[in-house]
């Protein structure tokens, strides 16, 4: 086998490693998958599965990683498009949702480590993805301010209360899912729907 040949199959096993790993860290948490789990998952031994990622919190780190690089990412590309405000607040609702859905571990790890150590992880996610450059989505919450089609309202409270509304009940999911006697398959429908319902709400509070 050629070296390139083998170089892109050791990335074909990686690719197939972080994916594995991403699907059981969706449905047990961090602390809930085993490597053992992964490496059957990802058709592989985990002796393998070591010598890609020594320990779950290496592993744990690309998954997290790659999931947080896409979410600011979408962040970016919401944020600073050309559309008009509306379209861009229902677009970025729409994606921030579905990478929140396929990456559920991420709200309450992210809860975890920013009470642990908030100083160290703002550092480490923005050594991942750099900050997303938020200011031309502010200019223009301003600029329709100034044209009065919206009310007098700080950006950041629209960007603050838009991503609250989005993820908070994947960080309470367990909590909700208790108190209303749902299953996974009718969280799982009730997210879908909660998109356009986030929608109406932040259109309700910036109607002038």
């Amino acid at each position: 086998m050629g070296k390139n040949n083998m170089v892109k199959k050791g990335e074909q096993t990686e690719e197939k490693i972080v994916e594995a790993a991403r699907a059981i860290f969706h449905e047990k948490g961090f602390h809930g998958a085993r490597m053992q789990e992964i490496a059957d998952s990802a058709e592989i031994n985990k002796g393998l599965l070591h010598y890609y990622f020594k320990t779950k919190d290496a592993l744990f780190e690309k998954v997290f990683g790659i999931a947080f690089h896409k979410m600011f990412g979408i962040m970016a590309n919401a944020m600073n498009s050309d559309l008009p405000l509306p379209e861009k607040l229902e677009k970025f609702v729409g994606i921030y949702m579905d990478v929140l859905a396929y990456n559920s571990f991420l709200p309450v790890f992210v809860l975890s480590e920013l009470n642990r150590n908030p100083d160290k992880f703002i550092r480490k996610i923005f050594s991942v993805s750099g900050r997303p450059n938020m200011e031309p989505f502010f200019n223009q919450v301003k600029a329709e301010i100034a044209a009065g089609r919206i009310k007098d309202v700080d950006p950041r409270k629209i960007l603050m209360n838009t991503m609250s509304l989005c993820v908070f009940p994947y960080v309470a999911r367990p909590m909700f899912q208790a108190i209303m006697n749902i299953s996974n398959p009718e969280f799982k429908k009730m997210m879908q729907n909660r998109k356009e319902e986030v929608i109406e709400l932040i259109t309700v509070m910036l109607k002038p």
